[in-house]
């Protein structure tokens, strides 16, 4: 949802810009733009709008009461938004200045799930201090329904009756609630001015996250289950800088502290198949589930200028991360021997070196050249962990095939060179080349070099003519391949992974912008690219998209305005893997098939603007429409010995949005507003429609939320009065 912002007068203005700032906001008040409801992007005020009379107070109230009506799942159309009926404050806006400081205030959608506070004080080339408080919603499904009761913290229960198989029986008694989970994020600021050239800022963040989210919490492939994790986190941030700035040059010295905090490291949860323990049949489960953390880093950033319009700037960081939470046992069934533990907490510990350099210069008046270098170096000091078997879950103590863990690490070099010519008379050119190299530990390619090269052209000097065509060709290629590894862990060694195999990749993309004219304007976008991976032959083998868009503007006088868009995204991706048992299946070619995914969105969108529609009276209409589609077929090859697959039906989803605002004017300072917004979502989905779904319980399987997707509907209307002074 559109947040609308307020962003105090910046400490640089002096006090005769901050009175005609304080003008700026009056007159804004009285346009369009201020009555426009929440969650919608605010127009530009009205070119020709009155200006009150200066004064220390300027002030912005949004009131009335909403109604509406949905169907199908209300969470469709509000996952990050709440559009209940009630009374509203949509919006709430004061300023007071004087000439040595500026209070602001700023309210949104008060007593709704996605409310904001800000307030926010300056005193002129002092102090700068600030408040916010965002709460952001989750809303998951309506729908959703589960026997599972929480005892305690991270303990989900079954009664004794249901804990016995009976599964149909569980989700007969399964009551339906809606499935949420909500952000709280308070944020304060401080900056103190210590004289001209430098400044103390000092920042705390703190974010709280409860409610529920969806969970998977099954005993292998033999019996899933879906349970509503509890959620209750809180992440804690602190930032202090101290920066000195005087002629071009910089320093700066920071800390920064993350404290993360979880209330519910374990889940623990009944299984709706047995009521007692047992070999291959555990009467509950357990599971580690985020552990708490903290991160803390120490930085330095200093820039200099260099004779021959040259500047130097770098960046220097060391970072330690620490998370030492108690180990969690291999297994809660009491039927299964309890294999040691190595140690009894994680010990988890890494140090984090950043390295950021860069130069720019302009020796020549047509030539412009910047070179940077950064190097980030992750150092995995947690001890590996001694485990010569472990308790697969939470069914049988299985061997480990190599007896221990293997903390994984990387250090990763970029260096970027770019050449930027100005001397032609409508264009510029630009050349560029970065490289990439990774070093890691205990991944299947230990080293991966990434060479990028780049051309771009830029229009200049024209008035009525934007364009900017850029081609991108890239080539990866790793060394230090591991087969055995592979045939470690029972995988094929042809097996690529995506982000670190082999890839040559093509890019090409041009904006195009003309605008003949005041009253009319067209710009268009286009972009292709491909992805190979020549090497691969089991995993990803290619991945393809294909984007454009084309938008027009039309202003026919100064009180119309509008505006049509359309665009497209096509992706094409090509997977191949082989169906087979170790023993002859495991390197029988015959058993090869392959996934070819064909996905693409289509989106509409038209404005229209009349704020002088009518004496007094303004409107305003958007609509939005985006469709969606994917494609998955099974192939297989000429001599294959595997049955015919059965091919699943596409995926389609569209959404639907009309919003539509009108105001009246009674005086110069109150005004009616009448809005009115229709949401519309359709779904085709194989894997979340209701038939798919099924019931709660599949004898044998588990016990699921009934999470899915179903068409909804939501219409919402708005009676509001606008109050400014």
């Amino acid at each position: 949802m559109h947040m609308h912002r307020f962003s105090p007068v910046s400490m640089m203005f002096p006090a005769r810009a901050a009175w005609f700032a304080m003008a700026l906001a009056a007159a804004a008040s009285n346009a369009f733009a201020q009555v426009t409801p929440p969650g919608q992007q605010q127009p530009a005020p009205a070119v020709n709008a009155p200006i009150e009379p200066l004064s220390p107070r300027v002030g912005l109230v949004d009131f009335g009461a909403r109604f509406g009506s949905t169907s199908g799942d209300p969470a469709r159309l509000q996952e990050f938004r709440d559009l209940r009926d009630g009374v509203t404050l949509n919006v709430f806006r004061y300023t007071r200045a004087t000439e040595a400081s500026v209070f602001n205030a700023a309210f949104d959608n008060v007593g709704y799930r996605d409310q904001r506070y800000l307030a926010s004080w300056n005193r002129w080339g002092r102090v700068r201090a600030s408040f916010e408080w965002t709460q952001i919603p989750w809303f998951h499904s309506t729908l959703t329904r589960t026997p599972f009761t929480q005892e305690g913290e991270g303990a989900l229960r079954l009664p004794d009756t249901l804990q016995t198989g009976s599964l149909p029986l569980a989700a007969a008694n399964a009551p339906q609630f809606d499935l949420r989970a909500r952000r709280d994020v308070a944020v304060g600021r401080v900056s103190y001015s210590v004289n001209n050239a430098t400044d103390l800022n000092v920042s705390l963040t703190s974010t709280n996250r409860t409610g529920e989210q969806p969970w998977g919490a099954g005993f292998g492939f033999t019996a899933a289950n879906e349970v509503p994790l509890p959620l209750d986190q809180r992440t804690n941030d602190l930032a202090a800088s101290l920066q000195w700035a005087d002629r071009g040059r910089l320093l700066q010295v920071g800390y920064t502290g993350s404290f993360y905090n979880n209330d519910v490291p374990v889940l623990v949860w009944d299984s709706p198949l047995t009521l007692t323990d047992a070999p291959n049949n555990p009467a509950q489960g357990r599971m580690a589930i985020f552990p708490s953390s903290t991160a803390n880093t120490f930085s330095a950033l200093g820039a200099l200028p260099l004779p021959g319009r040259s500047r130097l700037h770098a960046y220097v960081s060391l970072g330690s991360w620490n998370q030492d939470e108690p180990l969690v046992p291999h297994t809660i069934n009491s039927a299964l021997p309890q294999p040691p533990l190595s140690r009894s907490s994680a010990e988890a510990e890494a140090r984090i070196l950043a390295l950021n350099l860069g130069y720019t210069t302009r020796a020549f008046r047509s030539v412009m050249f910047t070179a940077r270098y950064r190097t980030y170096d992750f150092d995995n000091r947690t001890p590996s962990f001694l485990q010569p078997e472990y308790v697969r879950a939470d069914q049988t103590v299985t061997p480990s095939v190599i007896g221990r863990s293997e903390p994984f690490e990387y250090t990763r070099h970029f260096v970027d060179l770019n050449a930027i010519y100005t001397g032609l008379r409508f264009a510029s050119l630009r050349f560029g080349y970065s490289m990439e190299h990774d070093d890691r530990a205990y991944r299947f390619v230990q080293r991966t070099t990434d060479h990028m090269v780049r051309a771009s052209i830029d229009t200049v000097n024209l008035a009525w003519l934007m364009v900017r065509a850029q081609y991108e060709h890239s080539n990866r290629t790793g060394s230090g391949f591991d087969e055995q590894a592979l045939s470690d862990v029972s995988e094929q060694v042809s097996l690529r992974q995506f982000d670190i195999s082999d890839r040559v990749r093509d890019r090409l993309s041009t904006i195009l912008q003309v605008t003949p004219s005041e009253m009319f304007g067209i710009t268009g976008t286009v972009g292709v690219g491909r992805d190979d991976r020549p090497d691969d032959f089991f995993g990803l083998l290619d991945n393809d998209h294909l984007f454009y868009t084309i938008a027009l503007d039309v202003t026919p006088a100064a009180a119309v305005n509008a505006g049509l868009s359309y665009g497209r995204e096509e992706y094409d991706t090509l997977q191949r893997s082989r169906q087979a048992n170790p023993g002859p299946q495991f390197n029988d070619p015959s058993r090869d098939w392959e996934a070819d995914a064909d996905e693409h969105t289509d989106t509409l969108t038209a404005n229209l603007d009349l704020p002088s529609i009518a004496p007094r009276t303004g409107f305003r209409l958007n609509w939005d429409y985006s469709r969606g589609h994917s494609r998955y077929v099974y192939l297989l090859g000429p001599n294959t010995t595997l049955a015919p697959p059965e091919q699943l039906p596409p995926v389609k989803h569209a959404l639907v949005r009309t919003q539509a605002d009108v105001r009246y004017d009674l005086t110069r300072q109150i005004a009616l507003g009448f809005s009115y917004w229709f949401d519309r979502f359709t779904v085709e989905d194989f894997a979340q429609e209701p038939s798919a779904v099924g019931p709660l319980g599949i004898p044998g399987s588990g016990l699921f939320l009934g999470y899915m997707w179903v068409p909804s509907t939501l219409h919402t209307g708005w009676v509001r009065l606008i109050v400014n002074w």
